[in-house]
């Protein structure tokens, strides 16, 4: 087996967020700068046309005000497509929902909630479609805030199921009915809570924040991940009976339901050399951590990508196979194709995004993979 790149689609700002449409002929893509000033890209697939808006020219507002794109989902259907935000320096951001026409874009509403947390806000990094209902999942130092769970309008409302979950990377599982992302924190935005007696600003808790489908936010509890000071990747498994975890430092856990969820260790915390990245400060991430994971179709094989540019191709609990991404920067998404044994990686590149890019690239020999 084998990892080869197939095409890469340059895009003007970091990109965030990466996912494919559900028939598999588009692939859509987000982001911006710390600052804001987000943009949105929808490819044909194999790249084909290739069409990039900016957040501010869509909303048709000031560039200066216009947010990033922090996560993309598609509905069912390929003509809606949510996408969650923050503004400036890592403040809220509202959800906003656009129409799908080909590879072209257009703004339908916009979704703002609110949160609980008396002193700072909640800045929003994902998003995934479920049961008539947009679930954005945020950083936050409170933990009732992890969660926002949506309600399309009646005009733009689609048949709001996502892509399969598990073929995305949007930083939110929801299994047997539960909603799952990591605790977040960032030490690149520290600052002290006296309420929370922590540093690690955003951190709503160590290990997992999970909510049941349904509940009210505030009863939001945490799980304690074993081990692993802050979980920053999360996938649901096909079958959707479990879902794996990605951690700071290169942590892989697989969790399965046994009157609790119960995770098995696949890889331990490990250590690599960071690659140096003019215009890059490492302040978020370890050069190990696990920034996306996705399931490879239907051939029973997963991916895991860290930000140090490697992808990790795993069978069943054992890593088959490591692929350096031949473009230099810090990735931040990963998704697969619906169909083919094809998947995006989206790959940040200076502190601003220049040069950053969304590589497409392809597992060979794919009839050895089921």
């Amino acid at each position: 087996m084998s990892i080869e790149e197939m095409s890469r689609i340059p895009v003007p700002w970091a990109p965030h967020t990466v996912t494919f449409g559900p028939d598999g002929t588009r692939l859509i893509g987000g982001g911006g700068t710390w600052y804001g000033a987000g943009g949105l890209v929808v490819a044909n697939v194999p790249l084909g046309e290739v069409w990039r808006g900016s957040v501010a020219e869509l909303m048709k507002m000031e560039a200066a005000t216009a947010p990033t794109v922090s996560g993309v989902c598609v509905d069912s259907t390929g003509r809606l497509v949510a996408a969650s935000t923050w503004t400036s320096r890592h403040h809220y951001g509202p959800t906003l929902l656009f129409r799908l026409e080909g590879t072209s874009l257009e703004h339908c509403a916009t979704l703002v909630h609110q949160w609980l947390d008396p002193i700072g806000d909640p800045c929003p990094t994902g998003v995934v479609l479920f049961r008539q209902r947009i679930v954005v999942r945020c950083n936050t130092s409170t933990l009732a805030d992890s969660f926002a769970v949506l309600e399309p309008p009646a005009s733009v409302l689609a048949q709001t199921e996502p892509l399969p979950p598990h073929l995305t990377s949007g930083r939110v599982a929801i299994v047997k009915g539960t909603i799952l992302t990591g605790g977040g924190g960032s030490l690149a935005l520290g600052g002290w809570r006296a309420d929370m007696g922590a540093y690690e600003a955003g951190k709503a808790c160590a290990g997992l924040a999970a909510l049941d489908w349904g509940s009210d936010p505030s009863v939001t509890r945490a799980i304690p991940v074993p081990s692993c000071r802050r979980v920053t990747a999360i996938c649901p498994d096909p079958d959707g009976r479990g879902f794996t975890t990605g951690g700071l430092n290169g942590e892989v856990d697989r969790w399965t339901w046994d009157g609790s969820w119960v995770p098995h260790r696949l890889r331990e915390p490990c250590t690599r050399s960071r690659p140096e990245l003019p215009g890059l400060t490492w302040a978020t991430y370890t050069a190990t951590s696990i920034v996306g994971a996705c399931h490879l179709g239907d051939s029973g094989h997963w991916l895991t990508v860290d930000a140090g540019g490697e992808v990790q191709l795993w069978g069943g609990q054992e890593c088959r196979l490591a692929w350096q991404l031949p473009h230099p920067g810090t990735p931040r998404s990963i998704a697969a194709h619906p169909k083919e044994p094809w998947f995006a990686v989206a790959i940040k590149a200076g502190f601003m995004g220049e040069e950053s890019a969304i590589v497409l690239a392809k597992v060979e020999n794919s009839r050895h993979l089921k």
